[in-house]
């Protein structure tokens, strides 16, 4: 499949300009995204917007400090939108990591004792999600 070179621009909702564009701590339901651009609460007609213009049937967002991309397909045949960006990647991020993410050569005891932080902060005293162990999101 050849490589698309097609310029693309980010929705105005998710383009960054001075300030974070959006506010959404993935850990949560991915309808508390907070759109700092509006000034009004967010309605489904934002969420069905395409996320880049023109739209893409697929993106595949990268961070360098996480050793796995996070896919994200369109769910209607229009292209991805706002909702399914979101949606998809805190999907993503709440998978169970496995044990060769977890003992990587890129992460020493720090590293590990932080994700462990972040697993006990995420679960609290909650047996049912500690029982699915650490997630991508740690």
């Amino acid at each position: 499949m050849p490589f698309d070179e097609t310029r693309r621009d980010l929705h105005k909702f998710l383009q960054y300009n001075l300030i974070a564009p959006v506010s959404l701590d993935l850990r949560n339901d991915p309808m508390s995204v907070r759109f700092h651009h509006l000034n009004r609460p967010f309605n489904q007609y934002d969420l069905l917007q395409f996320a880049c213009d023109p739209p893409v049937n697929s993106m595949r967002l990268y961070h360098d400090k996480l050793p796995w991309y996070i896919d994200i397909q369109a769910r209607n045949p229009s292209g991805v939108t706002i909702y399914d960006l979101f949606d998809q990647m805190h999907d993503s991020l709440m998978e169970p990591i496995r044990d060769k993410h977890y003992y990587t050569d890129e992460m020493d005891d720090e590293d590990r004792a932080k994700i462990a932080w972040a697993f006990k902060e995420r679960c609290g005293n909650n047996q049912n999600e500690i029982s699915k162990g650490i997630r991508k999101i740690d």
